[in-house]
């Protein structure tokens, strides 16, 4: 499972045990799943889904930011 930390100048947020992670990369949207090679995108504008393990849905709107990814914890800087 994922762990996603969400930090923002209002503070942080860390959701634990989600399956997947769906960022607004520039390129274009990036699913995110348990065992992903590491990864550093730079996040448009859009929202970030996330998808947890007993229905727990999150969705946040975004203007601009970071994501890096490794060792299943995705980490998003906006």
């Amino acid at each position: 499972m994922l762990t996603c930390k969400i930090t923002s100048p209002k503070g942080t947020n860390t959701y634990k045990d989600m399956q997947s992670v769906t960022i607004p990369a520039v390129s274009g949207n990036i699913q995110i799943l348990p065992g992903h090679a590491e990864l550093f995108a730079l996040l448009g504008k859009g929202k970030v889904s996330l998808q947890g393990k007993t229905s727990i849905n999150k969705d946040v709107q975004i203007i601009k930011g970071e994501c890096y990814m490794n060792n299943d914890v995705v980490t998003i800087i906006i």
